[in-house]
């Protein structure tokens, strides 16, 4: 009994936890998602914005270069097992048999793996290439990694259960602690306690979901919770493996586009209009993002189950993206010259750039949730990952096409160039896998 008690959640956990159970309305769904996603973004912002305001030059650069390096190093050694934890925890809601909970185990301690392997790699670096001149401690930079790493696939777990209302009481959690520690580094004037507060923060996050998952994924009836077999791993990491290769095929793309313009004639003035474009690309497309994590977990149960529903999820994501990115398309073109005003400078922004990025954005928007739909069953990833590759390639041959010029616009002009012909793509890849 007393063992029970102290592994047992708290009763004023349980009734607040009680307010985010999984399966609500969509518009509920979307409330929690958004909320979890700007607490999450939006803390680690003001975090850095208050440590610039209030500390040193050097306590803001050690506290941003933190940040940057565990969220670059995460991208790889999350191995875009995200993403496959999203689907298989999906999944799970279906039907939870032994064999679905061996095979969500095996996510969890793939990712584990993974982290293990990548704080090894960073150990093997010498501190001129890892941290330079800046003052970190490898200690707190490994369990840093480590948690941002499984983190990342905690909340495509929950992400995958429609657990966004205890995604948004994770973020809020951790809100209070980031805040906290960048409290105590202003007052005693050492960035430590900002940076020991990120890692704080992620592992009070990771905390709060093992207590709805590790109940979920203990073993029934006596089987060994410890079953791991290369024929789950694989099954795995055949999701898992090409989204890693897609998050690496779209980074090197707008990496190499905004590159591109560094080498040209008035290549700095360029790439500072590229840069802005991209912004506000980014921030048309972020509703549509938050709308897609909500529909996929449904779109994913209705595969498995077969359901016609799931073409009319798929309908509904894919309008619901265009409207709400083509409604803010139109607003941002509306007041392009306002808001471009906003930055101060003429030499960093261009009406133009930055109206062939909004429709990009616009024509984009769809294609995140045909994505999703995609991956959403088998053998959906290999197919997105070519589709992404194909995207890939005309984007490069649209900006080698236009390299004449070197400007932000060609570069503009061959990415909406590549969603042009990756929308359609992924419209005939949904027929072949009867989705649509």
């Amino acid at each position: 009994m007393l063992r029970a008690e102290l592994i047992s959640p708290p009763s004023w956990f349980n009734r607040l936890s009680a307010l985010t159970r999984p399966g609500g309305k969509l518009s509920t769904d979307f409330v929690f998602a958004a909320l979890s996603q700007v607490l999450g973004r939006g803390s680690l912002i003001l975090a850095s914005i208050l440590v610039a305001n209030f500390m040193t030059v050097e306590s803001f650069s050690t506290f941003t270069y933190f940040n940057l390096t565990i969220a670059m190093i995460a991208t790889f050694s999350t191995l875009g097992l995200g993403v496959a934890a999203s689907r298989i925890f999906a999944e799970s809601t279906v039907g939870l048999d032994e064999g679905k909970r061996c095979e969500a185990r095996s996510v969890l301690f793939l990712a584990a793996l993974s982290a293990l392997v990548a704080v090894c790699a960073l150990h093997a670096m010498p501190d001129t290439w890892l941290v330079g001149s800046v003052q970190l401690s490898r200690p707190v930079l490994y369990a840093s990694v480590m948690a941002i790493t499984v983190n990342n696939v905690l909340l495509g777990a929950m992400s995958g259960r429609g657990e966004f209302g205890l995604m948004a009481l994770a973020a809020s959690a951790g809100l209070v602690v980031l805040f906290s520690g960048v409290a105590a580094a202003v007052h005693f004037g050492s960035v430590d306690f900002a940076i020991w507060s990120v890692l704080l923060s992620m592992t009070v996050q990771i905390v709060i979901f093992s207590t709805r998952l590790v109940p979920l994924l203990r073993a029934k009836n006596g089987s060994d919770s410890s079953q791991m077999s290369l024929r789950l791993a694989a099954g795995v990491m055949r999701i898992a493996g090409p989204m890693f290769l897609t998050s690496l095929v779209v980074g090197t793309v707008f990496w190499f586009l905004g590159r591109s313009l560094m080498g040209g004639e008035n290549g700095v003035a360029e790439f500072s209009k590229y840069a802005v474009g991209l912004q506000w690309f980014s921030f048309i497309l972020l509703v549509p993002s938050i709308t897609t994590r909500v529909f996929f977990p449904r779109i994913v149960q209705a595969s498995v189950r077969d359901s016609d529903e799931k073409r009319k999820l798929v309908i509904m994501n894919a309008g619901a993206n265009f409207l709400v990115a083509a409604v803010l398309g139109a607003i941002a073109m509306a007041f392009g010259d306002v808001l471009l005003s906003l930055y101060g400078n003429d030499d960093v922004t261009d009406v133009q750039v930055f109206r062939l990025f909004v429709l990009a954005a616009i024509v984009a928007a769809p294609v995140n949730g045909l994505g999703n739909a995609i991956i959403a069953r088998d053998p959906g990833p290999r197919r997105w990952l070519l589709l992404q590759v194909g995207w890939a390639l005309v984007a490069l041959l649209g900006a080698l096409h236009f390299s004449a010029t070197g400007t932000a616009a060609s570069m503009a002009g061959a990415l909406l160039l590549a969603y042009l012909c990756l929308v359609p793509s992924s419209l005939v890849v949904l027929k072949q896998l009867k989705l649509l």
